[in-house]
């Protein structure tokens, strides 16, 4: 009974695996055609889409750009082109400087005046004329004051100082010098110098007219209240000396 069984049971065994193979194979071209059937149904709605989206242009375009697959823009790796800023060069601000409207002390372009020259006696005077020897004829001799006023015919009172010098009668030459008094008139003093020459020319010219022309040029000089007469040889030497002392 066990031997009948397994013999059936091999003969179905014998008889089921030729039906399984066909059977695989029918599966197999089942399955190649269902893909190939897929592969038509998949092409067959993009032709009807394409159909389709002609009318409108809109709707191919976002089946389209839907599709599509999105283009990621490589990286530039170059350097970028713009210059870094500068930092700006600006000038430190300088403190204004105020000009100054005051005009600056000019130095004064005038040269400083000499302190005034000491007045010297009229002692003084008539010594510095006499020590010019070469003025006279004669070394004149110093004579006394009111004997060389005398002659000049001036009031003593009317003069502060007075200085004479002489030489011989042989020569005119003579020296007086007188300072005025004050509130004395120099014109008293030159009216008595004046009568002094005349009455000299007239006397020379009878005892030595060469002396005359001396006379004649004699030398009447006034600063301030200082004035002097004297008969020379050189007049003008005598007024350089004159001048030096003032």
């Amino acid at each position: 009974m066990k031997r009948y069984r397994f013999t059936a049971i091999a003969l179905a065994f014998a008889l089921l695996i030729p039906s399984l193979a066909a059977c695989g194979l029918k599966k197999g071209e089942i399955a190649i055609a269902e893909t190939s059937a897929e592969e038509n149904v998949s092409a067959k709605p993009n032709d009807i889409l394409t159909t389709k989206a002609e009318p409108t242009t809109a709707v191919s375009t976002t089946a389209v750009s839907t599709t599509a697959a999105p283009t990621t823009a490589a990286p530039t790796t170059e350097a970028p082109t713009q210059k870094p800023t500068e930092a700006p060069t600006q000038k430190p601000t300088e403190a204004p400087t105020e000009k100054s409207t005051e005009k600056p002390t000019e130095a004064p372009t005038e040269a400083p005046t000499e302190p005034p020259k000491k007045t010297p006696s009229a002692a003084q005077v008539a010594s510095a004329i006499a020590a010019n020897g070469s003025c006279f004829d004669e070394a004149l001799v110093e004579s006394s004051a009111s004997r060389g006023l005398s002659l000049f015919g001036i009031d003593a009172g009317s003069v502060a100082e007075a200085s004479y010098y002489a030489a011989s009668a042989a020569v005119a030459d003579e020296i007086l010098v007188v300072k005025l008094a004050a509130g004395a008139s120099a014109e008293e003093i030159r009216s008595g110098f004046a009568d002094r020459q005349s009455i000299q020319a007239e006397d020379y010219e009878d005892y030595v007219p060469s002396e005359v022309p001396k006379i004649n040029n004699a030398v009447i000089y006034q600063n301030g209240d200082m004035l002097v007469f004297c008969v020379s040889n050189d007049s003008a030497a005598v007024r350089s000396t004159l001048d030096s002392l003032f």
